[in-house]
Order: C-alpha cells, then structure tokens, then sequence
C-alpha cells in the first residue's frame, strides 16, 4: 500500500512538473488550465451536451453502453483532430479527462479497443482507439482480442444497411483462449449506427465471450 502511495505521489508530482514545463490549455476557450482539470476547463466541461442512451439495440443484440456525451462541437472537433494526428499530448489529455467518465473499471473485465485493418493502420500510423484505451483504463486492462482481417470501405457517408452488409465478415478473434469466459467491454471513439460494434460482438459472443458491454466516448444523435 505505501509503495502504491509513494507511486502515486511520484506521478502528481512528474505531472504538476510537466504542466510547469509544457502549460495545458482547453482545448475550447484556450483558457490556462488547473491542476485537476483535462482538455476542457470546468466551465467548458459542464457545457459538454450529455448522451442519455443507456443500451446499444442491434437486431438480436442488447448491449449496456456508456458513451458519456453527444458527438457534437466542440467535442467533435477535438475526437477529430486525435483521430488525424498522432498527438502524444492530446491522446493524454482525451485520455484524463474520460477516465473519470469509464473508471473504476469492474476487474473482472477486459478492454477491447475496435481494430483497424492493417492498410489502414499502415495510412494514419497508429490506432488512435487503442492509444485511448490504454491512456484511460491502463495496459494491463487492454487487450487486443480481434484482428480486422477485411478491409472494408470507411462507413462514414454510407446507408445503415451498407454499414451493416460493409463490416460483416471483418473482424476475426486473435485467441480464443483470451475471450471465452470473459466479460469484455468494447470500446470505440464514436457510436453512430453501432454497426461495427454489433459484428464485434457477435464474433467475441460466438467465441464464447461470457457478457459484451460497449463503451465509446461520444454518439451521433
């Protein structure tokens, strides 16, 4: 417990020494941000619009989600711009800010962030989900349990039906070891019809998973 103190004590300290260093600023207002506060400002924060679906419905599926706010500005913008930049200091910030929105994590599960297929990863040079998702729940919570093996075609600007036809067949499960049994959260920048989420379950559900819970940090309205 002490060494876990001591632990935690050490990285207030780096972190009050970085922001000395490197001063943050909201990504909104531009205002100089505190200590305890992460991307936005707290006024900027509260204005934040809220989501309040509960579940992910798709065809035979039923899924507790937990997306904290609308995809909407200026949220929008800053998902974006960590979506097309390989920013260190964004995805940290992203990643501090949501983690008092996802956390405490139950311990029995396990964080699986949606994958991309290898060309598209190779194009942006990183997953920005799974950047994320080790930034907000920790590394040793996330595991990589699919592989995109399909490269589809991006789902922005197509139909709900060709989202769904688009993504079936797309994702294979890495170890089936790692997935049976378990409770896995999925997680994903942006829930908008929940057609990639929904084939990602379905396949960790026929490998056996023991529940499916989703997680993204913004939905479409």
């Amino acid at each position: 417990m002490w060494q876990q103190t001591k632990q935690l004590s050490l990285k207030k300290l780096t972190n009050s020494l970085l922001d000395l260093i490197f001063p943050r600023y909201c990504f909104l207002c531009k205002k100089l941000l505190e200590t305890n506060e992460n991307l936005f400002c707290k006024s900027c924060a509260e204005k934040l619009p809220r989501n309040e679906v509960g579940f992910l419905s798709k065809d035979e599926l039923f899924l507790p989600l937990k997306t904290p706010f609308l995809y909407e500005e200026p949220l929008k913008r800053a998902i974006k711009a960590l979506k097309y930049k390989e920013s260190v200091h964004l995805i940290r910030e992203m990643g501090r800010f949501f983690r008092k929105e996802f956390l405490p994590l139950p311990e029995e599960f396990v964080v699986c962030p949606v994958p991309l297929h290898p060309k598209r990863l190779a194009q942006r040079g990183f997953n920005q989900t799974l950047f994320l998702a080790r930034e907000i729940f920790g590394q040793n919570a996330v595991k990589e349990l699919l592989i995109r093996h399909k490269n589809t075609r991006p789902q922005a600007g197509l139909t709900r039906q060709a989202r769904v036809k688009n993504i079936k067949g797309a994702f294979k499960v890495t170890d089936f070891a790692l997935v049976e049994g378990k409770k896995i959260l999925l997680f994903d920048d942006v829930l908008t019809t929940g057609a990639t989420l929904a084939e990602c379950a379905r396949v960790l559900l026929k490998a056996g998973a023991a529940k499916i819970e989703v997680a993204t940090l913004a939905r479409r309205g």
